[in-house]
């Protein structure tokens, strides 16, 4: 039995699903909702799902990919990336794991704006993926913002 919605009043929340033997297929879906609308926080180790955020003021979003094997590969394709070209107000970065284990840290990230195609990007480690925007977004209703999935391989 699933509950139709799980609610957390601390600014941290960690759902853990186990699955019965009659699942074959290997999907889950997780879906969240950050209540406070300038802040979210999600933690996936999921075989393949998807995100998206709009372009709107003062977006502060970090998605943590965690690979479901250790011998995966996370492959994270673009459907839609649309914003500002000045970085300063809003830009999504792609950082991969090695870069926060490391003990000199080496610049293992990525960063994207603009209203570029991005091609599919692929790491042999955990993703995290930091969405932010500025105060003063220019024209916010012009972009579409950022919509993409992910999967393991």
């Amino acid at each position: 039995n699933v509950p139709s919605r799980i609610t957390s009043t601390d600014n941290h929340f960690t759902l853990r699903f186990h699955s019965n033997s009659d699942d074959t297929n290997g999907e889950y879906q997780v879906n969240y909702v950050a209540m406070k609308k300038d802040s979210c926080i999600a933690s996936m180790k999921i075989d393949r799902g998807s995100l998206s955020n709009d372009v709107d003021n003062n977006i502060n979003c970090t998605y943590h990919i965690y690979r479901t094997k250790l011998d995966q590969t996370v492959k994270i394709i673009f459907d839609d990336f649309s914003l500002p070209d000045d970085c300063s107000e809003a830009s999504l970065t792609v950082y991969f794991r090695e870069y926060f284990e490391s003990e000199t840290p080496r610049s293992e990230h990525r960063q994207y704006c603009g209203s570029n195609n991005i091609a599919t990007i692929t790491a042999k480690s955990d993703v995290i993926i930091e969405y932010v925007t500025s105060s003063n977004v220019e024209d916010a209703d012009l972009y579409s913002g950022f919509k993409l999935h992910f999967e393991m391989e």
